[in-house]
């Protein structure tokens, strides 16, 4: 476990300096002057780049919203009703 593991645990997970030693297996004085150091991790800087899936980005906003429909539907099933083979939503509960 590294330098930034040792502070997560301590700092976001707040768990106890001992039991962070007894987790990472390093001394009580490691794991003190690490906290001391005040020294969060290396720092660099990530290159702006595109994702793979910017192309994409519209189609999965549409599916997303679509999704969300459904759920809503699922969630609340006296919002609809079938006529015949289609599916009619209703505008409050029947």
């Amino acid at each position: 476990m590294g330098h930034l593991n040792i502070r997560r645990a301590f700092l976001r997970d707040k768990l106890l300096i001992r039991e962070v030693t007894w987790r990472t297996g390093r001394s009580l004085k490691t794991v003190i002057k690490h906290l001391d150091s005040g020294t969060i991790g290396p720092k660099f800087a990530t290159p702006g780049r595109p994702s793979k899936l910017d192309p994409y980005a519209e189609k999965f906003a549409v599916w997303l919203k679509i999704d969300a429909a459904i759920n809503v539907l699922w969630v609340h099933p006296q919002f609809f009703r079938f006529r015949g083979n289609t599916l009619a939503i209703n505008s409050g509960p029947v």
